[in-house]
């Protein structure tokens, strides 16, 4: 079964996910951050970003932290 993230926000080509598991009855979190971009028809995925895509992966940072804060 493919594990779903809990958080998930798309801000342009900037998506940040939150993903949560327990481990011996403790909830741990991460977070992963993509860029999206196309390869001809395709839509690929990126762990590398430039200093174009700052802002936005603050955004959606700050945007995750705050669903975590409300979501304990």
């Amino acid at each position: 079964m493919k594990k779903t993230a809990v958080f998930e926000l798309r801000l342009g080509l900037i998506r940040v996910q939150v993903w949560e598991r327990l481990r011996q009855s403790v909830k741990h979190r991460t977070i992963t951050v993509i860029r999206l971009y196309r390869d001809g028809t395709s839509l690929k995925k990126s762990t590398r970003f430039s200093v174009d895509d700052v802002d936005l992966m603050r955004a959606a940072l700050k945007a995750a932290q705050a669903w975590i804060e409300r979501n304990p």
